[in-house]
């Protein structure tokens, strides 16, 4: 079994994973970038909630084709905001 792919192959890989970001509507998409060699993609970016770095991990390897990910992609630091602790104290305490 060969493991190159056609130049044609490789550009539809490409192609096929922005698709699957794109259409990932809980991902922003401003804010993930892709670059894909020999089948490896490499996702960069920062996301504001981990789970939308798990998910753009998630939706890349599923597109056919791609080899393998490297999800280099940051969760940025929030801010607390003033009420959020209050609101997560005041759910807690309800439990």
């Amino acid at each position: 079994m060969s493991t190159t792919m056609e130049p044609s192959v490789l550009d539809d890989v490409a192609v096929e994973v922005l698709n699957a970001l794109y259409w990932d509507l809980a991902l922003p998409r401003d804010r993930v970038h892709v670059r894909c060699e020999k089948g490896w993609v490499t996702l960069t970016g920062e996301v504001e909630r981990a789970y939308q770095r798990s998910l753009a991990e998630a939706d890349v390897r599923r597109v056919r084709g791609v080899v393998g990910v490297v999800n280099a992609i940051t969760v940025a630091a929030r801010a607390t905001i003033a009420g959020e602790s209050t609101k997560a104290g005041l759910c807690a305490g309800a439990a």
